[in-house]
């Protein structure tokens, strides 16, 4: 397709929203697909205002000389007179705010504004160096009704009322509304609890409804909407061109399914893209945590042979959660310096938290924030001695360290565990000072399948 037959689509599609906002409140699944078209370019918006434009004149002149006197002007090529009362022009005025706010976000999304909508969720992880398309959010950040949330890098967490939560990996764009996410394009993870049963994740040519399990989906304009169950049940059905649903698929754990509307055939098309390879970057940045707050940040994907000597894995303010290894058995008990013991026998996943804010002149810096888990915390190795103990066993192959004695927290710095519902909080607040600008800690939880 060529520049000219993309930009006349996009305008043919812009123009049938702004007839249908001009009938009826435009749904979600519309208003994020003109937040969509919006933000492709900026022919785009002009192609949107002038449509509002012509709807509001017509209201305007219909209000003054009557619907014939408009066709019969129209048909012999002669532009409306246009009233110059008052009143008419807050008619028309109005109906251009109408449809504006009918656009909810995507109107204000061209002069860089996020007004606030009904809360429906929060950023619970973020990558490390994540590079964001559009407007930038950041862990704890709120996610409000219509917000379009849009990665070209890296990978987002947002965490959803009733126990939904998703991961967005770029080249990744979506909007969100209760219950539902508008996925543009991109790939997505959704693991739902029983409680959000029926949250459904939506694109241009299908709708994915959740039944309590844990699935991927990847949309593109080249093959459709690609779904891969990982456990549970999923309810995927091919809507056609006029949205309108054509064909439903029950898909089970292990079953994965291809829905393009351009298809001919009747049964979905083979699967395309590789779920794996994406999936297994945020499986490996994120490991089993649930939940990142304040400082705390994953890496953009897994990482073996990381050089964590001091001044090199430089942070800033971050402090990097690094999953390490996993199903780790100790052969021999092996007690720490704080009294407690790491049994043989037991199977441990370990985390490694890194702050480090380099080798630059400062007085002073801290590293606060907190990630959860969903279960228990075995142990947590603060002392640099026992950290040099414990690098042989959890740390990740080529894994260099800080052989100085100041890599572990000491007494300006805190770490403590806070039980939760369901689940366990590691917080902490790291202090570093020129000259000792590294602070580290392993967490060790139990290994599950």
């Amino acid at each position: 397709m060529s520049d000219r037959d993309a930009r006349r689509r996009t305008a043919d599609e812009i123009y049938e929203i702004v007839e249908e906002g001009c009938d009826r409140p435009l749904g979600p699944e519309a208003t994020a697909r003109l937040e969509e078209l919006l933000r492709r370019d900026v022919t785009a918006i002009q192609d949107f205002l002038g449509y509002v434009d012509v709807h509001a004149s017509l209201l305007a002149v219909s209000a003054t000389d009557g619907p014939s006197a408009v066709a019969e002007r129209i048909a012999r090529g002669v532009r409306p007179a246009v009233s110059r009362d008052r009143n008419v022009w807050r008619a028309r005025a109005a109906v251009a705010l109408t449809v504006v706010a009918m656009a909810g976000v995507a109107a204000w999304a061209p002069l860089g504004l996020r007004p606030a909508g009904q809360p429906v969720g929060r950023v619970v992880a973020l990558s490390d160096g994540a590079v964001w398309e559009g407007d930038p959010f950041a862990i704890d950040d709120v996610v409000g009704r219509g917000d379009r949330l849009a990665l070209e890098k890296g990978f987002v967490t947002v965490e959803l009322a009733d126990d939904v939560v998703v991961d967005l990996v770029g080249p990744v764009a979506t909007s969100f509304q209760p219950r539902s996410v508008w996925l543009s394009r991109g790939f997505l993870t959704g693991r739902v609890g029983p409680d959000g049963r029926g949250f459904a994740v939506r694109t241009e040519d299908a709708r994915v409804v959740d039944l309590g399990t844990e699935f991927e989906v990847h949309k593109d304009y080249a093959y459709g909407t690609q779904v891969r169950v990982l456990s549970g049940h999923v309810e995927a059905t091919l809507r056609d061109a006029d949205g309108e649903d054509t064909k439903v698929f029950d898909l089970l754990a292990g079953q994965a399914a291809r829905l393009d509307r351009n298809s001919p055939d009747d049964d979905p098309q083979g699967v395309i893209f590789d779920f794996d390879a994406v999936a297994r970057v945020v499986r490996g940045a994120k490991g089993k945590v649930r939940r990142f707050a304040g400082a705390a940040k994953p890496l953009s994907g897994p990482v073996v042979g990381l050089d964590f000597r001091s001044g090199v894995y430089e942070t800033a303010a971050n402090v990097l959660v690094v999953p390490e290894r996993t199903g780790v058995t100790l052969d021999r008990p092996l007690p720490l310096a704080d009294g407690s013991v790491l049994e043989a026998g037991v199977r441990f996943d370990s985390y490694l938290l890194h702050f480090d804010v380099g080798r630059g002149s400062f007085t002073g810096v801290a590293g606060r924030g907190s990630i959860r888990f969903d279960g228990s915390v075995a142990a947590v190795v603060t002392d640099s001695a026992d950290l040099a103990a414990t690098d042989g066993p959890f740390a990740t192959a080529g894994s260099v360290f800080e052989p100085a004695d100041f890599r572990g927290v000491d007494d300006e710095d805190a770490v403590r565990l806070d039980a939760v519902d369901g689940g366990t909080v590691v917080a902490f607040d790291l202090n570093v000072t020129a000259g000792r600008a590294l602070d580290q800690f392993r967490v060790l939880v139990p290994s599950r399948p």
